[in-house]
């Protein structure tokens, strides 16, 4: 059922409706980014909703999930990012120092999305903000992306 809670956060919910939909969004960004079948996505994300949406995105558009520990720093995140040969990259802003020092060390990776909550809408000076990124995206999938 759609309307089921899928995840929890404090008082935060979100149904399997609204999960799905922003499962769709978040592909159809990685898409936009040229991510697609084969290719691998790293997330630096902590334990909140935002990981399962994206985790469940990068398999909806076909690429493998690298997750990168949120302890790392930013030399362990570059060997990350260039041993798994990652297109794009996930980050929690809180992480941002040592994730965007990682991100600049390797050419590899093209894309480097800084993942924010709803109320925190400041543009990165590195990378793009996922969450504008998202709110601009389709909650369609076309077919070439499941």
């Amino acid at each position: 059922n759609r309307d089921r809670p899928a995840v929890a956060l404090d008082d935060h919910r979100l149904t399997y409706g609204e999960l799905l939909a922003a499962i769709h969004r978040t592909a159809n960004v990685l898409r936009s980014k040229g991510i697609g079948r084969g290719d691998k996505v790293a997330i630096m994300l902590p334990n909140t909703p935002h990981f399962p949406i994206a985790y469940y995105a990068i398999l909806h558009v076909g690429a493998t999930v690298v997750p990168v520990n949120v302890l790392l720093t930013a030399p362990e995140i570059a060997y990350y990012l260039e041993d798994s040969e990652a297109k794009a990259f996930l980050a929690w802003k809180g992480f941002y120092k040592e994730a965007s020092l990682g991100f600049q060390r390797v050419e590899t990776c093209h894309s480097f999305l800084v993942v924010s909550t709803n109320d925190d809408l400041a543009a990165p000076q590195v990378g793009e903000l996922f969450l504008s990124l998202m709110m601009q995206a389709d909650t369609e999938c076309p077919l070439e992306c499941t």
